[in-house]
């Protein structure tokens, strides 16, 4: 007897109905055209009433901030990352006319939450041992919680180059592994049995393949960095060894900070390391980077030695402020943005900025001051 073939399983439509997902869409509702929010972006306590009767939850007792209500918080922080609003100076507007996947904003909403739950200084502790926690719940390594956290880690050890000290490893307070697996059963993708439903297998998928998209000779500049703009500095020299390989010094120099000049700041900051790595043979790229007008000022600070005072105006400082501190927050979050810019120019030096992106940057650090996490 032929057995009957298993539907398909839509993940994209299991993604729509996540309940978290669905109160992301309720959230972006209730903003509409505009809502006035507080100094840490979110809605204001006056609000709070309303927020919860749109969501359909209740605020438990006398709370002093919505960043405080998890059930209103953490619907607003994936609706903030998946672009379902926008929080500027004082107020949150909703997207209109944009219909988003499930499935990105699901993915988008995980790994924002990931982050926004981490309780490392630079925030990123969860989104770094996720990967390693799905790869361990999809192999069955593991069913007993008590050794899963030795499995993820062994697992991320011998496959990373992340100081895992630095994220926690052996926190005293709710460890990286434990929050993660917490987020990811608030989002479906783990059940009560420590396996992964089908919106985790599909999660484990795209950051396996975040994670190991390969990096070969025939990449042509854009795309190696594009995929080495998540990467630490030790982490981009290594993964690019197989493309830089296959050039000479100076070639390879002269692709990447051609690549970079219309680069993201992330990017064109992993061109400056590599290149930065490849030395004397780069001399001839750095001084034609000078004409590059977003390449200007890392090239003359390259070109001058370390240490060198430049004697650089408010401007320019202000300009490579902004472009470290854009660089910290893709890559770590708004705490370690927060700590960069603090070792340059400081926040005022971002606001005063013309630098595209800097005002962005102020309002992400201006609202974490006002949080008093820093």
């Amino acid at each position: 007897m032929r057995r009957k073939a298993t539907p398909a399983v839509d993940v994209s439509q299991l993604a729509g109905q996540c309940q978290i997902v669905v109160q992301a869409g309720r959230i972006a509702a209730w903003v509409g055209d505009g809502r006035a929010v507080t100094a840490k972006g979110v809605p204001r306590r006056s609000d709070m009433s309303a927020v919860a009767s749109a969501l359909d939850v209740e605020i438990p007792g006398h709370v002093v901030s919505a960043a405080h209500v998890k059930a209103i918080h953490r619907p607003w922080i994936v609706a903030e990352a998946a672009g379902m609003i926008t929080i500027g100076a004082g107020r949150a507007v909703a997207a209109s006319g944009v219909r988003r996947d499930p499935l990105e904003v699901w993915l988008r909403g995980l790994e924002a939450m990931l982050r926004a739950e981490s309780t490392d200084r630079r925030r990123r502790g969860a989104a770094v041992v996720c990967p390693g926690l799905l790869a361990v719940l999809a192999d069955g390594r593991s069913r007993d919680r008590r050794k899963l956290e030795d499995a993820v880690f062994e697992l991320l050890e011998s496959s990373s180059s992340e100081n895992l000290v630095s994220i926690g490893r052996w926190s005293l307070g709710e460890g990286p592994v434990d929050i993660a697996l917490r987020v990811l059963c608030e989002f479906g993708a783990v059940d009560d049995g420590l396996r992964l439903t089908p919106l985790g297998r599909w999660a484990q998928c795209q950051m396996q393949a975040h994670l190991a998209a390969p990096i070969s000779a025939e990449l042509d500049a854009d795309d190696l960095l594009k995929r080495l703009a998540a990467s630490s500095v030790e982490e981009a020299w290594v993964r690019a060894q197989p493309w830089l390989a296959s050039r000479s010094p100076v070639d390879a120099a002269a692709q990447l900070l051609h690549a970079a000049g219309g680069a993201s700041a992330s990017e064109r900051m992993a061109a400056v390391d590599i290149v930065s790595g490849l030395g004397g043979d780069a001399l001839p790229a750095w001084q034609e980077a000078l004409h590059i007008p977003d390449l200007a000022l890392h090239a003359r600070v390259v070109l001058a030695g370390p240490g060198q005072d430049l004697q650089l105006d408010a401007a320019q400082k202000g300009w490579l402020t902004v472009e470290y501190g854009l660089v910290a927050l893709d890559r770590s979050g708004v705490e370690e943005a927060h700590f960069t810019v603090q070792d340059g120019g400081g926040v005022e030096a971002v606001r005063q900025s013309a630098r595209p992106g800097a005002a962005a940057l102020h309002d992400a650090l201006s609202r974490f001051v006002a949080s008093g996490a820093g």
